[in-house]
């Protein structure tokens, strides 16, 4: 899910979506700024597989003319999704997609998009030997010493921070699989993707599952291995349910349609979805 970078304010937002449908007004000069570098962005990364969709907006920043960007990138890549991830909701996209911490809960459903959490999770624990602050020693010229250390001083706690914290590692573990527990509970309401904060920790957040400098792994690999794979085997019965069920309501809703079908069948379908994938990108513009 390939955000787009942002420079202006962030509009106000909710992680219960109390502020859907509310956006920032425009401003002709920042939406001319972003909307070029949105375009640079679609076109430099168009062939990287790993990318399955586009989030113009994260969490609210910067976030105005919600359905007619949406609709734009919809146009313009007809190979991947796009919806808004986190901040406010306007009904477009292919997800209705929320941002909660710690424990994962169900986004609400709705009858065209599918139901994403696009973060959760965030346990923090600490691991100071392997910390950011550790591996960062590089002097500080004296004209910024003191700027730079007021700075430090406001985000000093953030060094240890987490969005639910661990007093160690055990405690880590048993959260983590917990939640991986309740997803899927969750999976079986309807969830569709789940996102968990995050791999690694950062400059000012410990709520990885591996340290900064990438040395150390929280969880013992071969347990989280297991609780994954259950996970998914799971998901895949819930997905398989859902994929009989789908195509059971599409035949009955297109009669005279043969209700099996045959390998030359899904062979003309796979040639037909390599033929539209070479289709040309529309132009058009975001905004008048």
């Amino acid at each position: 899910w390939q955000d787009m970078p942002n420079g202006s304010k962030p509009a106000t937002w909710r992680p219960n979506g109390e502020h859907d449908y509310s956006e920032n007004s425009l401003d002709p000069l920042f939406a001319k700024i972003f909307e070029d570098e949105l375009l640079n962005c679609v076109d430099t990364l168009y062939n990287h597989p790993c990318i399955a969709v586009w989030v113009p907006f994260n969490e609210a920043w910067g976030q105005y003319n919600s359905v007619e960007v949406v609709s734009w990138l919809e146009h313009y890549d007809k190979s991947r999704l796009v919806w808004l991830s986190g901040g406010n909701d306007f009904g477009v996209g292919a997800a209705i997609d929320r941002h909660v911490y710690p424990e994962p809960r169900m986004p609400p459903l709705d009858d065209k998009r599918v139901s994403v959490l696009g973060e959760f999770g965030g346990l923090g624990h600490a691991l100071e030997q392997h910390a950011w602050a550790v591996q960062s020693n590089s002097p500080v010229d004296s004209g910024a010493e003191e700027e730079a250390s007021s700075e430090d001083d406001a985000y000093a706690t953030f060094v240890e921070w987490g969005y639910g914290e661990c007093p160690n590692l055990d405690s880590l573990a048993q959260d983590y699989l917990a939640m991986l527990d309740k997803l899927h509970q969750l999976a079986t309401s309807g969830l569709s993707a789940a996102v968990y904060t995050q791999f690694s920790d950062v400059e000012r957040e410990s709520n990885g599952l591996v340290t900064y400098d990438r040395k150390f792994i929280k969880i013992e690999v071969n347990l989280m291995k297991r609780a994954h794979r259950r996970l998914l085997s799971r998901a895949s019965t819930i997905f398989s349910r859902s994929h009989m069920d789908l195509l059971a309501l599409s035949e009955e809703a297109r009669p005279g349609v043969k209700k099996s079908s045959s390998s030359q069948d899904i062979k003309a379908v796979n040639v037909t979805m390599k033929r539209s994938s070479t289709t040309n990108y529309l132009s058009c513009p975001v905004s008048s």
